[in-house]
């Protein structure tokens, strides 16, 4: 369970369907060590803000958040796959 809440909360915040407050955004941010501006922001991804991402990982994620849910599934599994395989 991240920050005290349900996958449920969760992912009614990535669909719209819960607002996200600035209660919200703190409560995230200080759950994955990041400053909560960032989690909404498309600054970091610019290449504008301080520890923004390399262009080829930004690739990266731009290609990941085109795919459907279950091609996002088969690329985690590989990945996880890949983790294991070089531990």
């Amino acid at each position: 369970m991240l920050v005290g809440t349900t996958n449920q909360q969760i992912s009614h915040l990535e669909s719209g369907k819960r607002r996200l407050t600035v209660d919200w955004l703190n409560r995230l941010g200080a759950a994955l060590s990041c400053h909560p501006w960032t989690l909404v922001s498309e600054d970091h991804l610019s290449g504008t803000a301080e520890g923004s991402v390399p262009a080829d990982e930004r690739l990266l994620l731009e290609a990941f958040r085109k795919l459907n849910k279950d091609q996002r599934r088969a690329v985690l599994t590989l990945l996880a796959i890949h983790k294991t395989e070089s531990a």
